[in-house]
């Protein structure tokens, strides 16, 4: 009876790390070949220049908040404008954290509070991250530091900055439910 119990609390151990592991497999990124430090698959040698054979990357905004946030719904204008203006010099994301199928977004950009916005670079790497909301002049200041000037396409005027314009973030995601 004894070893019953202690064969039945074995099997109960290896499936709890079984799920553990299988869970983290399925959260994991699927492996990828062997790169060279300029980012070109090691698998056959190139005679031409790494510029020559892959596009380069560009940078990326990725604003991870919800449609229902106020400072969320004035970045929206915001994000919209700096897509439009700055298109093929850096890509602009947003993501609502809230929806069911972006939750697993929101733990990979380890969000906290929303609006968040994580300024990343060509290859991915995260470059900087704020909490609140972020006018444009905000964002390309930003990018500049970063390394990145940015000129739009078309000279633009100036943003009026509109009175009470709020730097802080909306909530707290322990309040995330689906939509």
């Amino acid at each position: 009876m004894r070893r019953l119990g202690l064969t039945v609390l074995a099997v109960g151990i290896v499936a709890i790390v079984g799920a553990a592991i299988a869970e983290q497999v399925a959260e994991a990124p699927l492996a990828q070949p062997a790169t060279r430090p300029c980012g070109i698959v090691a698998t056959q040698p190139s005679t031409q220049p790494a510029a020559a054979t892959r596009p380069a990357a560009i940078p990326k905004l990725v604003d991870l908040g919800s449609k229902s946030c106020i400072p969320c719904k004035k970045m929206a204008p915001v994000l919209d404008e700096v897509k439009r203006e700055y298109a093929g010099r850096f890509d602009v994301e947003f993501i609502d954290v809230r929806l069911r199928e972006n939750l697993p977004l929101a733990r990979k950009y380890g969000v906290r509070m929303i609006p968040t916005q994580v300024f990343l670079s060509g290859e991915g790497v995260e470059l900087w991250r704020h909490e609140g909301f972020l006018g444009k002049e905000q964002i390309l200041q930003k990018w500049k530091e970063l390394g990145h000037p940015f000129e739009p396409a078309e000279t633009q005027r100036p943003e009026q900055t509109e009175p009470g314009q709020v730097d802080r973030p909306c909530c707290d995601l322990g309040e995330t439910r689906d939509s």
